[in-house]
């Protein structure tokens, strides 16, 4: 039995560490209706996904008080991270936040129960660890297309990108499409050599950076809020860029 958040067991942290049980709670979900219904009626309209709860159940096997406070110091640090692994789901992570902490009395009595520790994914769908990545080359203002199909159990997925200038001069105007979603740059600065790189981060937000320094606001008011990729099927995806480029198409599978 183990857990690994940003891949550090917990079971390595101290050789007293015993890992009992890993409890994976099913996705909490929102009902939505509509009261305004026709004849007065209520409409089922779906559900909003909200969080699921992981649940860490271990034990110290010290039996002096200082040494189990250790023990615990080091456990709370551990509890950090924000990629959480298990050993039945392998090669995919699920983003939490340790919310439910062990108590110092607790983990003081060698004697009582065992120790439970407790995260929350915010984002409830677990992740592919690694992504499905397509590489192509883009001329100066002309279109270039490349198709993607990642794998997943989940509908959708979301795209991310890296698009390098490979031109002589800064590049300032560029746009990524597919599945009739677009972004588009206007006033970029992505200088010779650099590099933009669009992602979504630990809690699952948009991120637009060259060299660290976000550039959401480089947006074209027509622009999307996501680049939404379909599972298990090949999406289309096209990129027009004012230089030469050269562009990575990621995208991470969803599992449920």
């Amino acid at each position: 039995m183990s857990v690994w958040l940003d891949g550090i067991g917990l079971d390595s942290l101290n050789s007293t560490i015993r890992v009992k049980g890993i409890l994976i709670g099913a996705v909490d979900t929102t009902e939505i209706i509509s009261a305004n219904a026709k004849y007065s009626g209520v409409r089922y309209l779906g559900q909003m996904e909200n969080t699921r709860q992981v649940r860490v159940t271990f034990k110290v096997l010290d039996a002096t008080p200082a040494r189990r406070e250790q023990v615990l110091a080091e456990v709370l640090e551990w509890a950090l991270g924000t990629q959480l692994e298990v050993i039945h789901r392998p090669d995919q992570y699920l983003n939490v936040r340790c919310t439910d902490y062990p108590s110092l009395e607790l983990i003081r009595d060698y004697a009582g129960k065992d120790i439970v520790i407790g995260f929350t994914a915010f984002d409830p769908d677990f992740k592919a660890k690694y992504p499905t990545i397509v590489s192509l080359a883009t001329a100066a203002g002309v279109t270039a297309s490349a198709s993607i199909a990642p794998p997943g159990t989940q509908a959708i997925t979301f795209l991310e990108a890296e698009i390098r200038n490979d031109g002589a001069t800064t590049m300032n105007t560029a746009s990524i499409s597919v599945n009739g979603r677009t972004f588009a740059f206007t006033g970029l600065g992505l200088a010779a050599g650099k590099t933009l790189i669009i992602a979504r981060n630990a809690q699952c937000r948009l991120t637009m950076a060259i060299d660290g320094l976000s550039v959401l606001d480089k947006r074209t008011a027509a622009s999307d809020d996501d680049l939404i990729l379909m599972q298990r099927v090949p999406n289309t995806v096209s990129v027009l860029n004012a230089n030469a480029c050269a562009v990575k198409l990621i995208a991470r599978g969803q599992y449920r």
